[in-house]
């Protein structure tokens, strides 16, 4: 048993925190996807208008809880799907945080992963990230969510985090070794 650990280097925080991000995410899109009766890796089944429009919902809400661009549209889209986007964006920050205040174990985890993202931010930019639109996005949801969770947030509480949620999905984390 160790009782010490190494800390991680930036470049180690650097290389693995996108990685386990985009874990969430994936595993965010999917369960919703799912609870609303839609396999969205499904290749045979022909999505409904209706479902289509849930998935994009759903993939938009993702975006907005970890303050990426809104504006990040990609221009390969068909245009049917750019303007549903545009469409759905107007609507995306009142019903993203009603479906954070539902739900603590999942706040927890937004308020976590922002927090990874800001320290390792603010350690390769400074201060100058708080001034980004991405740090005003980042900073306005910890904002109105990181004092319920006043613990500090490490690498390794949020590798456990991670895990946890994995081992629920009976996924494997994706760390970079």
């Amino acid at each position: 048993m160790r009782l010490f650990r190494k800390p991680k280097t930036i470049a180690e925080v650097t290389s693995t925190l996108p990685k386990q991000i985009d874990f969430l995410k994936l595993i965010m899109f999917e369960q919703w996807s799912q609870s609303i009766g839609v396999d969205p890796n499904s290749k045979t089944t022909e999505h409904t208008e209706e479902q289509i429009e849930m998935m994009t919902y759903i993939g938009q809400c993702i975006q907005y809880w970890f303050a990426e661009d809104p504006n990040d549209i990609d221009q390969k889209l068909p245009e049917e799907q750019i303007l549903r986007i545009k469409r759905i964006q107007e609507i995306v920050p009142t019903k993203s945080h009603e479906a954070l205040e539902q739900n603590k174990d999942f706040r927890k985890t937004i308020v976590y992963a922002l927090r990874m993202k800001l320290v390792l931010n603010m350690s390769l930019y400074g201060k100058d990230w708080y001034k980004s639109d991405e740090g005003k996005r980042v900073t306005a949801i910890l904002g109105r969510y990181g004092s319920e969770f006043p613990e500090e947030v490490t690498d390794r509480r949020f590798e456990r985090l991670i895990n946890r949620i994995a081992r629920y999905q009976n996924l494997k984390n994706p760390r970079a070794k």
